[in-house]
C-alpha cells in the first residue's frame, strides 16, 4: 500500500515547520498557484513519484548572440524536495545563470522568456536585482508568452523592456500567505496541541493551536511589508508614478491591452518578433548616451531620453521609437484635452509649446503626478 506525504505526516506535527515552504510562506504568486501546490504536496506518491524535470532555468544561444533564459512554473528559492515533486523553478540558480549572460562577453542581449503563476517571497527579490544589474550591461528583453503573474512580474518588471503575445495574461499583483486553523479537527480527534515557547507569536503556524487576532495582525504585516517593496520595485523597475502602481496592485490578471494601456508593459509581439528585434537593434550600432541621444532627437523630453537609454537604444532605434510613439507630430490643445484628461490647463500650455504628441505629454503628466 503505498503512502501519500500527507498521511505519511504525523496527526501533530512536531514543534519544527513543515518541509519546505509550501505550507508556511508568504507568495508573489496566483491564489489558484498556491491551492494548486497545496493539493499536489498531499497527493505525493513518495514511492511512486518521479522527479520533475523543471528545477532550474533551460538557456540557450542563438546565432546573434542573444542568450534565451526560460522562467517557466512556480517560483522557488531552491531547487529541492518541492522542485523535484511538484515541478518549478529556482530564482538562486535563475541569478546565478542571468549573472553568468551578463558578463559573458559573447552574450550581447538577454531574453527572458516567462511562463509563471509567480511563487514564494524568498528569493524574488534577489532574481528581479539580478535581472536589473544585468539590464545596466546589456538588453534584457522579458518575454512573457502565455503568464506573467506577481513573482514572475516582479523579475519582468527590472527588465530593459517588457514584451507579452497578444493572448498573454499579466497581473495577480501582491502578497499573500495562508494560515489554517486545525484546532476544531484536532479537538474532535480528541487531542489538544500545547505550545510552550517564550513567546506567544513563537508558536505563530503550529498544527493544533487556535489562530488567534495578534497571529493575523502579525502576517499581515510581514505580508504588507513584501507588498510595499513590490510595489516599490515596479516603480523604480517601470518607472511609474506610485500612486498608478499601486491602482494595479489589486489582484487582477490583464490582457495584454490592458497590461500595454496601464504601463506594465512596453509592447505586444511573438518570441520571433522579440528575437528580430533585439537582434537589429544590436545590430544597428551600440548603445546611444543620454548626451548622443538628446543631440540626435532635439524634442525629446527627458523621461522619453531615460528609457531610450534604459532599454539600450542606439540612436535609429531610438528616433524609429520616438517616431512610433507620435513623437514628431505636435498635438492641439484640444487633442492634449481630450488625451490627458487629468492634466491641468498650464501643463496643457507648456505641451502644446514643446511640440509634444499626446502620448509623450500623457507619459511626462503621469511621471509629474506620481512625484
Amino acid at each position: 500500500m503505498t503512502q501519500t506525504l500527507a498521511e505519511r505526516r504525523p496527526v501533530v506535527d512536531s514543534v519544527a515547520p513543515s518541509p519546505g515552504p509550501i505550507l508556511s510562506e508568504a507568495w508573489f504568486a496566483t491564489p489558484r498557484c498556491v491551492q494548486q501546490l497545496l493539493a499536489q504536496v498531499d497527493r505525493v506518491d513518495l514511492a511512486a513519484a518521479k522527479p520533475q524535470q523543471t528545477v532550474a532555468g533551460k538557456s540557450q544561444n542563438t546565432s546573434g548572440g542573444i542568450r534565451i533564459i526560460d522562467i517557466r512554473g512556480p517560483m522557488l528559492k531552491y531547487a529541492g524536495f518541492w522542485t523535484w515533486f511538484v515541478g518549478g523553478v529556482s530564482s538562486a540558480e535563475l541569478r546565478t545563470e542571468i549573472a553568468s549572460a551578463a558578463s559573458d562577453s559573447g552574450v550581447a542581449g538577454i531574453v527572458l522568456r516567462i511562463h509563471s503563476p509567480g511563487g514564494e517571497v524568498a528569493g524574488t527579490d534577489d532574481l528581479a536585482l539580478a535581472v536589473r544589474e544585468a539590464s545596466k550591461r546589456k538588453p534584457v528583453v522579458a518575454f512573457v508568452e502565455d503568464m506573467g503573474a506577481s513573482a514572475a512580474y516582479y523579475v519582468a518588471s527590472q527588465a530593459s523592456r517588457i514584451i507579452v503575445a497578444e493572448s498573454a495574461l499579466v497581473g495577480s499583483l501582491g502578497v499573500l500567505t495562508v494560515l489554517t486553523d486545525s484546532s476544531l479537527a484536532f479537538s474532535k480527534a480528541g487531542l489538544t496541541v500545547y505550545v510552550v515557547a517564550t513567546a506567544a507569536l513563537k508558536g505563530l503556524g503550529v498544527s493544533g493551536r487556535p489562530v488567534t487576532k495578534g497571529d493575523i495582525e502579525e502576517l499581515t504585516r510581514i505580508v504588507q511589508a513584501a507588498g510595499d517593496l513590490f510595489v516599490r520595485r515596479v516603480v523604480e523597475g517601470r518607472r511609474l508614478p506610485t500612486i498608478r502602481a499601486r491602482a494595479v496592485f489589486d489582484g487582477r490578471m490583464f490582457t495584454a491591452v490592458e497590461a500595454r494601456e496601464l504601463g506594465l508593459v512596453d509592447g505586444i509581439g511573438s518570441m520571433e518578433s522579440v528575437l528580430s528585434e533585439l537582434a537589429a537593434s544590436l545590430r544597428a550600432g551600440q548603445r546611444a548616451s543620454p548626451a548622443e541621444l538628446r543631440a540626435a532627437i532635439p524634442t525629446a523630453d527627458p523621461l522619453f531620453i531615460h528609457q531610450a537609454f534604459s532599454a539600450h537604444m542606439s540612436v535609429p532605434a531610438a528616433q524609429e521609437e520616438w517616431q512610433r510613439q507620435g513623437g514628431g507630430v505636435p498635438a492641439t490643445l484640444s487633442e492634449l484635452k481630450a488625451g490627458v484628461p487629468g492634466a491641468s490647463a498650464r501643463f496643457r500650455l507648456d505641451a502644446r509649446e514643446a511640440g509634444l504628441s499626446v502620448s509623450r505629454a500623457a507619459a511626462l503628466w503621469h511621471e509629474r503626478e506620481g512625484k
